[in-house]
């Protein structure tokens, strides 16, 4: 019934109905004018990749001279990004958007403690590595920081930090 597309990431895959996927003219003209494209942590296929498959989204990534920013997740999701490292999820959102799409990536810099380790693999997740050499073999700028912090017992993003450095950025850019 229909296009199907197969998204793949990793051991992941998901069955989307290519037929209904389509996007408001208004977020295609946000990203015509945009200084920045910012895809930001969260599930990397339930949440960003359902959003990145849509044709008009890859061709509006690929058409605006904005930088591509990706704000890389500190900790595996399982049995979608087991593994993973912060090259790994820049690979599989390149997958999409083709390869060189993303420009700089913010990522976490610091080992987890022991106790929040802890509570990552209580829930089958790992930290996500950050692999300097390949991100840079790629031609990705690195934006590294310690920007975890735990609240209400789950592991998250320190939002007023990485909100500093993705402003940070952009400033550097004017």
């Amino acid at each position: 019934k229909g296009d199907a597309l197969l998204v793949r990431v990793g051991d992941c895959a998901c069955l989307i109905d290519a037929g209904k996927a389509w996007t408001r003219g208004r977020v295609l003209a946000a990203m015509a004018e945009a200084d920045l494209i910012v895809f930001s942590s969260g599930s990397l296929v339930t949440s960003i990749m359902p959003n990145i498959i849509v044709p008009e989204i890859q061709e509006a990534v690929a058409a605006s001279p904005a930088k591509v920013m990706y704000v890389c997740n500190i900790i595996t999701q399982p049995g979608e990004t087991d593994g993973f490292s912060v090259s790994g999820h820049v690979d599989a959102l390149e997958q999409y958007l083709g390869k060189g799409a993303i420009d700089v990536v913010i990522a976490n810099n610091e080992i987890l403690p022991e106790d929040v380790l802890y509570l990552a693999r209580e829930e089958s997740k790992e930290q996500v590595a950050l692999d300097r050499l390949t991100l840079q073999d790629h031609g990705v700028e690195l934006i590294d920081d310690a920007i975890w912090t735990v609240d209400d017992n789950f592991i998250r993003h320190d939002a007023l930090k990485t909100a500093y450095l993705m402003f940070s950025y952009l400033m550097k850019q004017e």
